[in-house]
C-alpha cells in the first residue's frame, strides 16, 4: 500500500466525519514544501499520521491523528514532536488550527508550546469556531 492510501485509511478511522480524501491527500502530497510522519507499530501496522507544509520561514501542521484505539498513550505528542523536527531549520513559527471544543488536541499542542494566538469564527462545519495556536520556535 502506498503512502497516501495509508494516509487516507488512517484519516477515515481518525475523523469518520471530516476527512480528507485520497485525492485530497495526493494533491497535497504533490506539493514541495509537505511534511508528512506515518507512525508504525512493531508490527508495521500504521496507527498514526500528521500531514503539514513549510516554507519562508514558517510551518503549517494540516492534519495529525491517531486511530482511537491508540489515543492517551503519547502517541499523538511522539507524532508532533516529530513534525516541530522535521521542519526546515529556519523554521520560525508553526502555526495550526483546532476546533475550539476539543480540548484534548488543545492540551497537547499547549504541552508542545502552542499558544492560542486568533480564532475563526464558524470555521468548521456546524457553526464551530477554529483556534489559531502558534509556536515560536528555539533557533
Amino acid at each position: 500500500m502506498s503512502d497516501p492510501e495509508i494516509l487516507a485509511e488512517l484519516e477515515r478511522a481518525c475523523f469518520p466525519d471530516d476527512f480528507w480524501t485520497l485525492g485530497s491527500i495526493c494533491g497535497t502530497l504533490e506539493r514541495n514544501d509537505i511534511l508528512y510522519r506515518i507512525e508504525y507499530r512493531e508490527d508495521g501496522s500504521p496507527y498514526g499520521y500528521c500531514i503539514g507544509a513549510a516554507a519562508f520561514g514558517e510551518a503549517e501542521l494540516y492534519r495529525i491523528g491517531v486511530l482511537p484505539e491508540f489515543r492517551r498513550r503519547g502517541i499523538g505528542k511522539r507524532i508532533l514532536t516529530g513534525f516541530i523536527k522535521a521542519c526546515p531549520s529556519d523554521t520560525k513559527k508553526i502555526f495550526l488550527e483546532v476546533k475550539e471544543t476539543n480540548k484534548s488536541a488543545i492540551a497537547l499542542y499547549q504541552s508542545s508550546g502552542f499558544k492560542p494566538v486568533s480564532k475563526r469564527t464558524g470555521y468548521y462545519g456546524g457553526g464551530k469556531n477554529a483556534l489559531i495556536m502558534e509556536l515560536e520556535t528555539v533557533q
